[in-house]
């Protein structure tokens, strides 16, 4: 469309201003102030992915009863590729 900007293959296009407006809000996000306002436990599961240095940013601002699972053995799809172990490790983490 004339006057529009799209992202995407051509199948799967996307509104420019949608991702750039999607990317102000990730970055404006105040992960500090929110995570020390959490009541509820927290786990953190933390796969060797493309957003490691990101996840692993987070670990210091956790509270003391918040749970960090570090899987170094697995990176994006972790689901996808350990399922057994995932379900195993929410049931593990999950409240009561």
């Amino acid at each position: 469309m004339k006057g529009k900007h799209y992202v995407g293959d051509g199948t799967n296009k996307v509104h420019f201003a949608a991702v750039a407006s999607a990317f102000r809000a990730a970055c404006g996000y105040s992960i500090d102030k929110n995570l020390k306002n959490l009541n509820t436990p927290l786990t953190v599961f933390a796969p060797h992915d493309d957003i490691i240095e990101q996840t692993q940013r987070v670990k210091p601002l956790l509270k003391s009863a918040a749970n960090y699972v570090d899987l170094p053995d697995l990176g994006q799809d972790l689901f996808h590729r350990a399922l057994d172990r995932m379900v195993m490790l929410l049931n593990r983490h999950l409240p009561p």
